[in-house]
């Protein structure tokens, strides 16, 4: 996908550079901040989806949607694991509701 699709491979490159911050891997190559990509990701998912909303009314340029809904997985699953992993009292609230539910 990521070879047909500039926005997958944009959501990849951004949660790529998310997870190699978080975990520590790469060194020095790494320590640059992952956010310009996901911005960069998110702006072109952005116009996808308004490229995507034109064609029902004109015949455009068809943009598939697999190549949408990826990308949109891959950048709310960024978004999603950067507010776990820097919230540890929004962890400590999302086990212990879990744990209430579970009652």
């Amino acid at each position: 996908m990521a070879a047909e699709s500039t926005i997958v491979r944009s959501a990849i490159m951004a949660f790529a550079a998310m997870q190699m911050q978080r975990s520590g891997l790469g060194g020095d190559v790494i320590k640059a901040d992952w956010r310009p990509l996901y911005d960069h990701a998110a702006r072109q998912l952005s116009s996808a989806l308004a490229r995507k909303r034109q064609e029902e009314h004109t015949d455009g340029q068809n943009i598939a949607l697999k190549y949408i809904l990826a990308s949109l997985f891959l950048l709310t699953y960024t978004d999603v694991s950067q507010l776990t992993s820097t919230s540890p009292a929004l962890n400590e609230h999302t086990i212990s509701r879990h744990k209430l539910n579970s009652l």
